[in-house]
Formats: structure tokens, C-alpha cells, sequence
């Protein structure tokens, strides 16, 4: 799983055994339906790109950052900040 701007992943906060918000787990989830060996398709119900069967999962850790702030970015996404933690 790699870091990106434009990820497929999204994250949820998952209580797990507990309703202790204070244990709380990141439960990661598809930002896009995912369908084994789909090429180019898309689904009937979600007109949004499917993941791909082998596409690497990617995640956006959501930080802001000041200007000069952090490293590059070189996940060469559409909307890529430029800039990372």
C-alpha cells in the first residue's frame, strides 16, 4: 500500500469489541468498487472507475502542511499536492 494524493482508499474510524471511542481502530475501505480482472469498465449502479484486479492500494494520510513544510511528493496523481509529511 502506498501514500497518494488521489487515493483509492478511504479511512473510517472502527470501534472493534468495545464502544470505547478511546480504542477506536482506522478501518480502510474502497473509495471505488472493486471487481477481479475488470478492464475499463464501470459499474451499472456507481458510474465511478472500478480498482482494478492487481492496482495498488493507495491512501492519503490527509495532512495540511505549511508551505516548504514536509518532502516531495512523487505520486504523480491528477490533483497531487506536491508535498508529503
Amino acid at each position: 500500500m502506498q501514500r497518494c494524493c488521489s487515493p483509492n482508499l478511504k479511512a473510517h474510524m472502527v470501534l472493534v469489541e468495545s464502544m470505547d471511542f478511546q480504542l477506536e481502530h482506522i478501518g480502510l475501505y474502497a473509495k471505488q468498487d472493486v471487481k477481479e480482472g475488470a478492464i475499463n469498465e464501470q459499474s451499472d449502479l456507481n458510474l465511478r472507475p472500478v480498482i482494478e484486479a492487481g492496482e495498488e492500494l493507495s491512501y492519503d494520510y490527509g495532512y495540511n502542511l505549511q508551505p516548504e513544510e514536509g518532502h516531495p511528493c512523487f505520486c504523480e496523481s491528477a490533483n497531487c499536492r506536491g508535498r508529503v509529511r
